[in-house]
C-alpha cells in the first residue's frame, strides 16, 4: 500500500524542533514549566 506524500505530516523545520527540545522554559500566563531532560545552555540562543 502506498501513502501519498501530501498525507504525511511533518514538522516544517525539524532542526528548530530538536533545538527547542534541548531548552527548558516557563509559560508566562499559566506558569506551566517544561523541563528538558536534554538541557543544553547553548540551545536557548539558537531559537
Amino acid at each position: 500500500m502506498s501513502i501519498k506524500p501530501s498525507v504525511v505530516r511533518y514538522y516544517p523545520n525539524p532542526l528548530q524542533r530538536i533545538i527547542r527540545l534541548h531548552s527548558s522554559y516557563q509559560e508566562l500566563i499559566t506558569g506551566q514549566v517544561f523541563r528538558s531532560p536534554f538541557e543544553r545552555a547553548d540551545a536557548r540562543f539558537r531559537i
